[in-house]
């Protein structure tokens, strides 16, 4: 299935996270400012009134790279409340690049939200597992950008820190992902510099 792209407008905002779940929960994309400030309110009513602090309008250009930014705490009480059209299941990860793990862990007809360390993917894999297209700000990517995609910063050079398998069923007891360190649920998934620019 293909989906919608990130707007070319929206692409200096660093939310990431936010956009892999509008991509997973098939939640309409925002395509102007107005849309987009819809789009964190509704999903701001969903995580609190310190969370719409957070993503108010900023006048200052810089922080811009912060607006919309989600932990994965925040990611899965979102998809927690959108459980009946979006079921899921945190996979237990083993810390390696995006395409090592594409290579090994991916299944085929399968759709994941996937953190790396300060980004997020939405990935969706096809009929074959080497069919896969990696949605985030800078639009999709497939095996076509591969020269560009394992250059140094490259998506697939990054390393997994957690896997969310999108309409598996939801398994409570298994292991939350492997990741660095507990803290890490906490830090915004955000856009690094290297990916403001756009594609």
């Amino acid at each position: 299935m293909r989906y919608r792209v990130c707007p070319q407008a929206l692409r200096k905002y660093g939310f990431c996270g936010v956009l892999a779940l509008l991509y997973a929960c098939n939640l309409p994309m925002p395509s102007t400012e107005r849309a987009f400030d819809a789009t964190l309110d509704d999903m701001s009513a969903i995580l609190g009134e310190k969370k719409r602090r957070q993503w108010q309008r900023e006048r200052q250009r810089g922080k811009h790279k912060r607006r919309g930014s989600i932990t994965l705490s925040e990611t899965l009480a979102v998809l927690a409340h959108h459980h009946a059209r979006c079921s899921h299941c945190v996979q237990p990860t083993v810390r390696q690049s995006v395409r090592r793990w594409l290579q090994t862990a991916a299944t085929a007809n399968t759709r994941y939200i996937l953190h790396t360390n300060a980004h997020a993917l939405f990935v969706d894999v096809g009929r074959s597992k080497s069919a896969w297209r990696i949605y985030d700000q800078a639009g999709r990517r497939t095996r076509a950008d591969l020269a560009a995609l394992t250059r140094k910063g490259g998506h697939l050079c990054r390393k997994v820190v957690n896997v969310i398998a999108i309409g598996a069923p939801a398994a409570p007891a298994a292991p939350a992902a492997d990741t660095a360190s507990d803290d890490e649920d906490d830090v915004p998934l955000q856009l690094l510099s290297a990916f403001r620019g756009g594609p």
